[in-house]
């Protein structure tokens, strides 16, 4: 999407991006593509993401219900003008959910696992 030139937030637990490192490092922060991470806090894996040049936003979302996330998210996706949020697991893809309505247009929340989703 975001090769496409699509502003794209991924909004995921920083703890997944373990698995991924590589991944991330060769499709975002070498291609400088509009991505913009956002995590549940920054960590090592944030820094090295910052490091390299890839955007990275940490909410700091406080245990519990936690709506300021969302507001947060919604303010970052129209200053940012982002087209795509990628939410990874259930609780990103919720405060994601709610941070589109908050930020018209509306961005395309895009859940994974897929199941997540309505749409087909």
């Amino acid at each position: 999407m975001a090769m496409s030139g699509m502003r794209t937030i991924v909004a995921i637990y920083s703890t997944f991006l373990n698995r991924a490192w590589d991944q991330i490092v060769y499709d975002v922060a070498l291609h400088r593509l509009p991505v913009v991470f956002c995590l549940d806090a920054i960590g090592v894996l944030g820094e090295r993401l910052l490091a390299d040049g890839v955007p990275v936003i940490a909410y700091g979302r406080r245990p519990g219900l936690d709506l300021s996330v969302s507001r947060r998210m919604a303010a970052d996706i129209r200053s940012r003008r982002i087209d795509v949020l990628h939410a990874h697991q259930y609780t990103p893809f919720f405060y994601s959910a709610i941070a589109a309505r908050l930020a018209p247009p509306r961005p395309r929340v895009l859940p994974t696992p897929p199941a997540l989703s309505r749409e087909r």
